[in-house]
């Protein structure tokens, strides 16, 4: 049984839309090489993210989170209040250091997770979005109203 396409009619699949920006791309090489790399979209999907700050953290989990998260330190204090003989100022420092690593490990899987779960759409819109902006500077250039006489 053939599978039908979920794409609307005159839109393209987003591998067939890619495999048109890689031909344009193509077209933007000289006979001598590339004038700029241009990584493709695998390739920037594979790099490092940057660590997020605070203000987005709590911006994208919002309060109830703050407060899970102000209970868990309060009772951490407390443990470490009752055995201060064991917890030295470098452990604290540790203990962040490590918070913050793990706080950074955990929302890097959950995005590399969304990511890959929502892939095709990502790439779609990025097409979409790509195509709104070629099309609005070719149109702002090329079109007979916009060119000047000289």
């Amino acid at each position: 049984m053939k599978e039908h396409s979920q794409t609307p009619p005159g839109k393209q699949e987003p591998d067939e839309i890619l495999e048109d920006l890689e031909d344009i791309k193509d077209l933007l090489v000289d006979d001598d090489g590339p004038t700029e790399d241009v990584p493709l979209l695998d390739e920037t999907v594979e790099e490092e993210p940057v660590t997020m700050s605070d203000e987005t953290f709590n911006a994208l989990l919002g309060e109830t989170w703050g407060d899970s998260i102000d209970d868990l330190f309060n009772q951490t204090r407390e443990r470490i209040t009752d055995n201060g003989e064991n917890w030295l100022p470098e452990d604290t420092d540790d203990l962040d250091t490590a918070l913050r690593t793990r706080i950074d490990q955990s929302v890097k899987s959950w995005l590399d997770r969304v990511v890959k779960e929502n892939l095709d759409s990502l790439k779609q819109q990025l097409v979409d979005d790509l195509a709104e902006e070629i099309a609005s500077k070719l149109d702002d250039k090329l079109t007979p109203s916009s060119k000047q006489t000289r």
